[in-house]
C-alpha cells in the first residue's frame, strides 16, 4: 500500500493556499480515506509496513504547533500500529541525503528540526523504537531488522 499522502482529498480543493490546520486535516482524511485497504490488508497478512502513518501527522502538526491532542483525535477510530520505529536521521544528514524535489517541509530547515524533536519526545512518551537512520542503506537496514525480529 502506498504511504497515506493527502492525494485525492487535497486535489477536490481550489487552487489556493490552505492553512496548516488544514493540511493536517486533509492529511488525515487522506488516512480515512486509506482506511478500508488498510483493514483488508490487516486481515489478509500477518505483517503490514506503513510508512509514516498516524505518528508522522502527529510529529510535524506539533512541529508546527498544533496540539497533540487535537491532532490525535483527527485520527482516532484509524487502525492502531503494533509497533512504531522511528528512524532518527539528524537534519543536516536529510538534507545531504536529498538535494533536488524538497518539498514545503523538507525545505524548511527550522521546521525540520522541530519535527525531529517531536519524533524523539513521542517515542519516549510513547514507547516507540528509535532506530539510528545514519549510515549506509545496509546499515540502516540491519537496525531495522534487529528491531523487527
Amino acid at each position: 500500500m502506498d504511504p497515506p499522502r493527502a492525494g485525492s482529498s487535497k486535489d477536490t480543493l481550489p487552487a489556493r493556499r490552505v492553512s496548516f490546520r488544514a493540511m493536517c486535516m486533509l492529511y488525515s482524511l487522506n488516512r480515512w480515506e486509506q482506511r478500508d485497504a488498510l483493514r483488508d490488508l490487516l486481515n489478509e497478512n500477518d505483517i503490514v509496513i506503513s510508512c509514516r502513518y498516524v505518528p508522522s501527522g502527529l510529529a510535524y502538526g506539533a512541529a508546527g504547533g498544533l496540539s497533540p491532542k487535537w491532532l490525535a483525535n483527527l485520527d482516532d477510530g484509524l487502525p492502531t500500529p503494533d509497533a512504531v520505529l522511528v528512524i532518527d536521521v539528524p537534519v543536516q544528514t536529510s538534507t545531504i541525503r536529498k538535494t533536488v524535489k524538497r518539498d514545503v517541509h523538507e525545505r524548511n530547515i527550522k521546521y525540520l528540526r522541530n519535527v525531529r524533536r517531536c519524533y524523539l519526545q513521542l517515542a519516549e512518551r510513547k514507547g516507540w523504537q528509535i532506530v539510528s537512520g545514519t549510515g549506509s542503506v545496509q546499515e540502516v537496514s540491519r537496525r531495522i531488522l534487529k528491531r523487527v525480529r
